[in-house]
């Protein structure tokens, strides 16, 4: 028996579900938006995103930010070796001494670091 005063009531909310992968992590941003307002945390800014990682200057060279600028483009470093006429290994070696100077953990992220911090160019 209920105590006096006490109701059983359940509420079922019915929400929507994400038909792909994308609305999945919209869904997901849009939550995490409204938590960030609901704790009274401002949005990240967008013109100088990770600027508080950057703690030192990084310079390329023209040719680290040309093989860089390649594989931006989505070019694999062994095509990038062949447009170039540089030898395969010398590319790779180029390019992962630039991951490591970005302190990036794989080459998209190297070029993620690399656009944000304008090192080097967007495709036009």
């Amino acid at each position: 028996m209920k105590p006096v005063g006490e109701i059983g009531v359940s509420v079922r909310v019915e929400t929507e579900r994400p038909k792909s992968r994308f609305q999945n992590m919209k869904l997901l941003a849009d939550r995490m938006s409204e938590g960030r307002s609901l704790l009274g945390l401002k949005k990240m800014s967008s013109k100088m995103p990770h600027e508080h990682r950057q703690t030192r200057e990084i310079v390329l060279s023209d040719r680290e930010r040309h093989y860089l600028g390649l594989v931006a483009r989505g070019k694999h470093p062994s095509h990038v070796a062949l447009m170039t006429g540089a030898d395969e290994a010398d590319v790779k070696d180029t390019l992962d001494r630039v991951r490591n100077r970005l302190g990036a953990t794989n080459l998209l992220n190297a070029v993620s670091i690399a656009l944000l911090r304008g090192l080097i160019e967007r495709d036009a």
